[in-house]
């Protein structure tokens, strides 16, 4: 049990005592009754020691000597064991009386929650004293406390033969007057003087911000909250704030300090997107830093486009017209959220082909295979993740992979330069598509009525040849073939007449074109072609002109074979 409330000696006589105590504000468990003890004071062989029950609240003591200075102490007891003893000195035959203040009371040793008071005792009422009872103003701001602030208790002590002691429990960085008042078994003195105006010494903030939180403010920043810290909790001349975050898996924190002790939020900005960051925060003051708040508080930044694109990225041709394409994971610092799935971007400079996009859905396939792709043809390859908010960064460095080799197409641009009776040189372009490396050219030809043929080659680069001992005013069909290392293509026949002084074709005929060709960036023409005049026509170029401008080519030749085109843009 906690020490008995109180403890007097109503009636003192030459030889007995009568002494009368209250129950313990906390007992701790079940009271078993009480411990008397008495002896002559400092001759602990004269002790007598009785145990008392629990519903006697005063006992008088016999059989003492006249004159005689008694300790006498009571304890209450429970089946742990008896509390605290509370304790009085006793002259038999003199009643006690209430003591005389303290004198010439002063303070030294000033420390952050402490101070040492000194003082010359006053009149002890023929008893010991029993506590010393500290009483003190208190003014957290200002140098001088005013004499009209209300006086509080602050410490009390029991030390009967003490002229000084240390007050604890004091608070740092706060203007104090201190005045005691001392205590007997008789009643309280009156207080002393106070002594003079102190202020204790800095200590590091009692605690910190609280209702610290870190809510997101978009993909890279976070917002931390807090209440800013009560005065009387700084402990010291205030500066400021310190946050403390990281990323959930970082080893150490990164710090902010704030100068301003009212401010209540602040803003970090640069951070990773789609991450989780915890913070903490202390108070700072002009000689230390405070406790942690605690825990800590945390929150993701948004989901933002992964700032990377995946690893490991490799294609390989699958043929002619396909490939496989593989890749690994975006970096998990830079998916910047869930992944839902990867875009193959693919193009081709040498060809001219605009980038094309293949979508793969799904975060767990990392494969795709391209296809409908040019004969050998070098692609440039690149893959992008994206997230529900969009499209990442598209991997880099890109991979270049070719398309196989193939057949050839068809040889363009034939036409006979020079022609008589007996001779024809054929002259021709490589095919537009040549799938490959052009090994050689076959040229075959033959009467058109029928007969035998010829067949004769041409190496890589030769793109002419000269056909002797024809029939006069004949009609010939050439065939010609190119070939790569993977075989003959696809031929292109043509034909010619042996005949001299060849004229070129006529005009074809006007162009028409109905309502219903004509469309909002199309128009679609046709045509007849004009007279020949016995020279097969080859192909038709195409030209048109806006209005007060000058006249533009289309692009390509259109085969001799069409008499209708659609002409974009």
């Amino acid at each position: 049990p906690d020490e008995v409330g109180s403890l007097i000696f109503p009636v003192v006589q030459h030889t007995s005592i009568k002494g009368q105590w209250t129950r313990p504000a906390n007992i701790n468990g079940i009271l078993q009754g009480y411990v008397l003890t008495h002896m002559v004071k400092n001759q602990t062989e004269t002790q007598v020691v009785l145990n008392l029950g629990p519903d006697i609240l005063e006992y008088e003591i016999g059989n003492l000597t006249p004159e005689t200075v008694y300790t006498i102490e009571v304890m209450a007891r429970s089946r742990v064991g008896p509390g605290p003893a509370r304790s009085a000195d006793i002259k038999s035959g003199v009643p006690p009386e209430p003591p005389n203040a303290p004198t010439n009371v002063g303070v030294s040793n000033i420390l952050s929650r402490s101070a040492v008071i000194q003082f010359e005792p006053g009149y002890d009422g023929k008893t010991s004293i029993t506590k010393w009872i500290i009483e003190a103003q208190i003014r957290s701001a200002v140098a001088s406390v005013n004499p009209e602030t209300p006086w509080k208790n602050v410490f009390n002590t029991s030390a009967p033969d003490a002229k000084s002691f240390v007050v604890h429990n004091l608070r740092p960085y706060t203007y104090y007057r201190l005045r005691i008042i001392a205590q007997n078994v008789a009643g309280i003195s009156a207080p002393s003087d106070p002594t003079r105006a102190f202020q204790t010494t800095q200590d590091r903030p009692e605690s910190a911000p609280k209702n610290v939180t870190v809510r997101a403010v978009n993909e890279t920043a976070i917002r931390v909250s807090w209440m800013p810290l009560p005065s009387s909790e700084w402990n010291g001349a205030p500066e400021g704030y310190r946050i403390e975050y990281k990323a959930k898996n970082a080893q150490t924190f990164s710090m902010i300090d704030i100068n301003d002790i009212n401010m209540n939020s602040y803003t970090i900005v640069g951070l990773e997107e789609y991450t989780e960051y915890q913070g903490r925060m202390q108070a700072r003051n002009e000689i230390d830093l405070g406790p942690y708040s605690d825990p800590l508080a945390k929150d993701k930044t948004w989901e933002s486009v992964p700032s990377a694109g995946p690893q490991n990225v490799n294609a390989t041709a699958v043929n002619s017209v396909s490939i496989r394409v593989v890749w690994g994971d975006v970096p998990m610092r830079s998916q910047n959220g869930l992944i839902l799935g990867y875009k193959v971007q693919y193009s081709s400079q040498e060809e001219g082909l605009s980038p094309e996009m293949v979508t793969v859905e799904g975060n767990m396939t990392k494969q795709c295979v391209l296809t409908g792709l040019r004969k050998y043809v070098m692609y440039k390859i690149q893959v992008l993740a994206y997230t529900r908010i969009g499209d990442g960064v598209l991997s880099n460095p890109p991979k270049s992979t070719r398309t196989d080799e193939d057949v050839p197409g068809k040889p363009t641009i034939i036409y006979f330069p020079d022609v008589t009776f007996s001779t024809a040189k054929v002259v021709w372009a490589p095919p537009l598509e040549p799938n490959g490396i052009i090994t050689g050219y076959r040229l075959i030809y033959q009467k058109k009525e029928g007969g035998p043929s010829q067949t004769n080659y041409t190496t890589a680069g030769v793109n002419e040849f000269t056909v002797y001992q024809l029939e006069r005013e004949k009609t010939y069909m050439f065939t010609l073939t190119a070939k790569t290392r993977l075989g003959w293509g696809d031929s292109e026949t043509v034909e010619v007449r042996t005949i001299k002084d060849r004229k070129k074709p006529d005009a074809p005929s006007t162009v028409q074109v109905s309502n219903s060709q004509i469309k909002a960036r199309e128009v679609t023409i046709s045509w007849q072609p004009g007279f020949d005049w016995y020279g097969p026509i080859r192909n038709f170029t195409i030209q048109y002109q806006k209005e007060g401008q000058t006249w533009v080519t289309v692009p390509g030749l259109v085969p001799h074979t069409n008499t209708s085109h659609t002409i974009g843009g």
